[in-house]
């Protein structure tokens, strides 16, 4: 008897289980595997394992350059693509020319993840910038990338950004100019000043970014565009650089998450100064805020009193919502995700949080609902009850307070 023939449905839904997991190299390898089968299972598998590349500098760019332009069928198939430093072995400078080469030679790519590479400066005299830029993609990561070095008179700084026409999300942690530049930020090269400047919708950052304050030294992004930011805050530096961003987006930005665990823990600020910085009076649309009170960072904190960490978390937060003009607010969001199924742990933090609860009802008029996400052992219906009883009579009435679940 013959193995029977699957439908060709149920072969995919097979293959693309193997997908759960890009970077595991076992289901990669299984779904390799499954390629060599036959012509049916090679023509679905093959794109599905070039949904997402992930390459490492010591490899030749080039050569993946030349195999996007030759193989259009995969290429249309690559959804993500990762540039990634090794952790071993020789580190190769990134030409900004082949990789505007290699993305534009994706058509269907939605997400670009640049991590820890040295990237050339642009040559004018070579190639000019696209203008317009054509590039989109959903979202961006550049993370611990050193632009520069720049080998002659002919290589400058470029604005990253800039070769993007649209962002959904762009994410910048740690990235640097190189040391030995000639020029300073805020001149930037070759008519390099934004004729349209990126549209990007959500930015995450974690303090001062080389290519974020080249890109505002060129014209910055489109302020119209911005309407969310994820900052976190672990010093005065950084509070000072997110400040820079709400006071010149924060017209426009709707949702705001705002991280100060690790400058509570570790900076112990003993007064306002440093969330006075962060200029949170700019949001002046702001419809959504999410705090974190506290998250993972705080496990290396228990050398001090978990009331003291509660305490101090819930007066930065406590000078970020006086400083937020009032009327747009409309759902206030905390996270609290190492809350353990003690009750007294919930109590103690609830005890922190119920006056800063009752501030926010009483100045924003508009505000509808009010969410602590923990990660718990007792039933939801118990947490709430323990932080209501906790909140004055007649608050709790005026705003829907309920829990989530941290996974």
């Amino acid at each position: 008897m013959g193995v029977p023939k699957l439908p060709i449905e149920i072969v995919i839904l097979i293959l693309e289980n193997f997908t759960s997991n890009h970077h595991c190299s076992i289901e990669r390898a299984g779904l390799a595997s499954c390629s060599l089968v036959c012509y049916t299972w090679r023509s679905i598998a093959q794109p599905l394992l070039y949904r997402l590349v992930n390459i490492q500098t010591h490899k030749r760019i080039d050569q993946f350059h030349d195999f996007v332009v030759a193989n259009k069928r995969l290429a249309a198939a690559i959804r993500g693509f990762r540039l990634v430093a090794p952790t071993l072995g020789d580190l190769y400078p990134i030409s900004p020319f082949l990789l505007v080469d290699i993305l534009e030679a994706l058509p269907n790519l939605g997400s670009v993840e640049l991590v820890g590479i040295i990237m050339l400066g642009w040559s004018h005299r070579d190639r000019p910038l696209p203008s317009p830029p054509t590039l989109k993609l959903g979202k961006l990561v550049v993370r611990d990338v050193r632009n520069g070095p720049y080998p002659s008179e002919d290589h400058s700084r470029f604005d990253l950004l800039g070769l993007f026409s649209e962002i959904d999300e762009l994410v910048l942690v740690g990235n640097v100019d190189d040391e030995g530049a000639r020029t300073a930020i805020g001149t930037p090269a070759g008519g390099e000043y934004n004729i349209s400047p990126p549209a990007v919708r959500t930015l995450d950052i974690s303090g001062p970014d080389y290519f974020l304050d080249y890109n505002d030294a060129c014209g910055g992004m489109d302020g119209q565009r911005v309407c969310a930011v994820n900052a976190e805050v672990d010093s005065e530096v950084t509070a000072r650089h997110a400040g820079r961003i709400f006071h010149k987006y924060g017209q426009n930005i709707c949702d705001l998450s705002l991280n100060l665990c690790k400058a509570v823990l570790y900076e112990r600020p003993e007064d306002t100064s440093m969330w006075d910085a962060l200029d949170a009076g700019h949001l002046a649309q702001v419809e959504r805020i999410t705090l974190h009170i506290r998250d993972h960072t705080t496990v290396r904190g228990k050398d001090r009193p978990v009331d003291e960490l509660n305490t101090r978390f819930c007066e930065a937060y406590g000078a970020v919502l006086s400083a937020l003009p009032t009327g747009t607010l409309r759902e206030l969001r905390w996270v609290a995700v190492e809350l353990t199924d003690e009750v007294a742990t919930l109590q103690l933090v609830s005890t922190h949080l119920a006056p800063l609860i009752a501030q926010a009802i009483e100045k924003f008029l508009v505000l509808g609902q009010v969410i602590l996400v923990v990660r718990r052992g007792m039933p939801l219906e118990k947490c709430a009850a323990s932080l209501r009883k906790l909140l004055p009579e007649g608050v709790a009435s005026k705003v829907n307070v309920h829990f989530e679940d941290s996974f």
